[in-house]
């Protein structure tokens, strides 16, 4: 966005709080939304590093492995597709952050590369594949808590402090919670709460609901409906910053991510019911072995008896003890 010289954006909690004079306690999701996405101060619009292990940086992700990352996903997608099959379809790349795309031409044998970064539209080809590295948790979560015998909504209303924001609980449900309210019981624990991945799903809606073919492809970081409910009595949402994981999100919008786990049953129902087939949820250590297991023997000759980056680079991507099984692999394919 263009600026007059010497004019700097209003500051972004600033905004937050006129808007909640303005109109009153907005959603979890909407702060959230403002949060990471806001043009003149959302997080993940600003102009910095944030992946990698560089001062100033806040998260490490697959992406800083670079070319290792890059050779198995697309090794993964062209032996689930085929060799010949994959020639005939063009790699989606959603979610690239400011630091660019895995790949700076298509992945062999793919015929052409479409990079799209965070919230930015994109039409699909009759023939893809659409890759994904950690864009589901990233969107916007509804956030509920279980109060006086029925699950309500939780709003965000301006603190004591300026630019300083709490919780609140809304008078009514939005349409959006209250069209996936149905997932829960009707009973819980006082206050027990639950953050709704509510803008995953709206995202996958949107993706699967296109008329092309070809693979999805999401790496990401989930739980099924049952462990959300029971396993999570808090929710799942937390901030990152300066690679430190916090519960505070609401202090400094903009300055932080946030992020919570997508919930992998409503992803596959969505998939199902849009024609796709095979769906398959592998940890990323399982997904790589079974799928990518030529790359990885590659990897694994090089420079043998000597050390080597890439070898490390592997390790941290399938060791369980690292990237291994903390992430998860969401594929499925559409003829």
């Amino acid at each position: 966005m263009d600026e007059e010289p010497g004019h700097r954006p209003e500051p972004l909690a600033s905004r937050i709080s006129r808007r909640i004079r303005s109109t009153g306690a907005i959603t979890f999701a909407e702060f959230m939304r403002m949060a990471l996405y806001d043009e003149d101060g959302g997080y993940y619009r600003r102009e910095r590093d944030r992946i990698g292990t560089r001062p100033g940086t806040d998260f490490f992700t697959a992406y800083s492995t670079g070319t290792v990352f890059a050779d198995l996903v697309s090794t993964a997608a062209t032996n689930l597709l085929g060799f010949e099959a994959a020639a005939d379809h063009v790699w989606v790349e959603l979610g690239v952050d400011r630091q660019g795309s895995l790949w700076e031409t298509a992945p062999a044998p793919f015929r052409d590369l479409i990079a799209r970064g965070y919230g930015q539209p994109t039409s699909l080809p009759r023939k893809a594949v659409l890759f994904s590295n950690e864009l589901f948790d990233a969107q916007p979560f509804h956030r509920v808590r279980f109060h006086r015998g029925s699950w309500r909504e939780a709003g965000i209303t301006t603190g004591a402090e300026p630019g300083r924001f709490r919780e609140t609980v809304l008078e009514e449900l939005s349409p959006p919670c209250a069209a996936w309210i149905h997932h829960l019981p009707e009973d819980a624990p006082e206050n027990h709460t639950v953050d709704l991945p509510i803008g995953a799903a709206e995202l996958l809606e949107s993706l699967a609901g296109g008329t092309w073919n070809g693979l999805f492809l999401a790496f990401d970081y989930g739980k099924s409906s049952e462990q959300l409910l029971h396993e999570h009595p808090q929710g799942t949402l937390r901030g990152y910053s300066r690679h430190r994981q916090t519960s505070s999100i609401l202090n400094d919008p903009g300055e932080r991510d946030i992020t919570g786990h997508i919930c992998w049953d409503w992803m596959r129902e969505i998939l199902d019911r849009h024609g796709f087939s095979g769906i398959e949820l592998l940890g990323q250590e399982a997904f790589f072995v079974r799928h990518a297991a030529d790359a990885i023997e590659r990897i694994i000759a090089r420079n043998p008896g000597l050390p080597d980056p890439d070898r490390q680079r592997l390790h941290q991507l399938i060791h369980p003890g690292n990237m291994g099984q903390k992430f998860q692999v969401l594929s499925a394919r559409r003829k």
